[in-house]
């Protein structure tokens, strides 16, 4: 019982190493995590606001129209989006705008924003998972 208790005393501090090392790695583990999950957040919020902005409100409220030009950049913009590229090309299609500006302005970029958005890896994935099969 004395050697046990001998063997045990004299490994504590490699025990107390890797107690300390397995938290530290539990604790980046963890912050990054926690990390990337923030920032997907923050990523969903930017692009909800550049697609309502693309749509012609401001800051999600139809109350509130935007010009044709901002429209037209935060249009482009929707392209850096690429791991929404499904849904926003659907959204984009189904943008319809009463105003003259914006058939003759915004609606052209639309269409060439679409066309670029078909054209990307990330679309052709996301089309495949979410078109339903026959």
């Amino acid at each position: 019982m004395a050697e046990f208790l001998a063997g045990l005393v004299s490994s504590l501090p490699s025990v107390a190493a890797m107690v300390v090392v397995g938290g530290f790695v539990f604790s980046v583990v963890k912050w990054y995590d926690v990390r990337s999950r923030q920032l997907k957040k923050e990523r969903w919020t930017d692009y909800t606001d550049i697609l309502s902005t693309a749509w012609g409100w401001k800051d999600g409220d139809i109350n509130k129209p935007v010009g044709a030009a901002e429209q037209i950049i935060a249009v482009y913009r929707l392209i850096e989006f690429d791991e929404y590229a499904f849904i926003t090309v659907a959204g984009l299609e189904r943008a319809t705008g009463g105003t003259v500006s914006f058939l003759q302005n915004v609606r052209p970029a639309i269409d060439e924003v679409v066309k670029i958005i078909r054209t990307q890896k990330a679309y052709t994935r996301q089309a495949n998972r979410y078109t339903p099969r026959q």
